[in-house]
């Protein structure tokens, strides 16, 4: 990361580095804000009282009735909206993650030249990352909508109360879920650390990638488990630091990070060092996996 950022540091290289780091976690960042308290006393005081609630709701689910073609028309409009955004920020990130990682890999900051280049392999990354992302949707989709059902099964229809199996079912769909996220998790790390690393050496498909790279992990279990481990601290080392500079400096630097592409060139050195992490991990074992081999970077260190 010092040679690439720092030795010698140009603020122009940085700059277009950013760009390609910017488009590479297009679909991964996200920001934050705070709500409003949203209502005043005399409104959580109506809040209380269940007949208001109730005349609420009814009037609400009168509404939706008499006006379902609209409210059915902009459902569907702004879903295909989301399902289009998404497609398309897949495909631009897909194509970026190729950038950044010959930039980090090269010493340099590019951005035609490896757009062109890897369009390939950001096309064959992008198909399989919507099957997977649909994969993970139906898997947390079915789940969710299978405890509804054994909720809806249980509950008495004139007295919401938590019963034992009622409980049952919502701590072992906590637990689902928290094992399910560790998975999709991890394939997602091998992915972003292992598996394009891969595709970009040996110019592989997604899947001719995953297939050299599960033959390796299945040799070394113990040691990528560890990484995944090791990696999950650092990003929460990460996040930590993060917030404690949005706190000294009063929420003006949260402000600077939330604004897109601004934000990814001030986290540069995080985003360079998380980037090639992953390539120098796998390169320990051997030389068929060294991505910097024979590169400028190999040469100068």
């Amino acid at each position: 990361m010092k040679q690439i950022l720092f030795n010698p540091f140009d603020i122009g290289k940085w700059f277009v580095l950013g760009f390609t780091a910017w488009l590479a976690t297009l679909a991964s960042g996200s920001s934050q804000g705070t709500g409003g308290t949203g209502g005043t006393g005399d409104t959580a005081g109506a809040l209380d009282d269940p007949q208001i609630v109730e005349e609420a709701f009814g009037e609400a689910k009168d509404w939706v009735m008499e006006n379902w073609e609209w409210v059915v028309g902009a459902g569907v409009l702004i879903a295909l909206i989301v399902v289009v955004v998404t497609v398309v920020v897949t495909w631009v990130q897909s194509r970026g993650k190729f950038m950044l990682l010959d930039n980090v890999v090269n010493n340099r900051a590019l951005v035609g030249q490896p757009w062109k280049e890897f369009r390939s392999e950001g096309n064959s990354l992008f198909l399989w990352s919507l099957v997977f992302s649909l994969i993970a949707f139906l898997v947390f989709g079915g789940s969710i909508g299978g405890l509804g059902w054994l909720i809806y099964l249980q509950l008495n229809a004139n007295d919401f109360i938590w019963t034992g199996p009622l409980i049952g079912y919502g701590a072992g769909f906590v637990g689902l879920l928290f094992l399910l996220g560790i998975g999709f998790a991890y394939i997602t790390r091998l992915l972003e650390d292992f598996v394009i690393p891969l595709m970009y050496q040996r110019r592989l498909k997604t899947t001719e990638a995953w297939r050299v790279f599960l033959s390796l992990h299945s040799q070394n279990v113990g040691s990528f488990i560890a990484y995944f481990l090791w990696v999950a601290l650092l990003g929460l080392a990460w996040g930590i630091a993060i917030f404690a500079f949005v706190l000294l400096t009063c929420c003006i630097g949260g402000i600077l990070l939330a604004i897109p592409y601004l934000g990814t060139v001030l986290l540069l050195p995080m985003l360079v060092f998380l980037r090639a992490l992953g390539p120098s991990f796998l390169g320990q074992f051997g030389d068929e996996f060294n991505l910097w081999k024979g590169t400028q970077l190999e040469v100068q260190s």
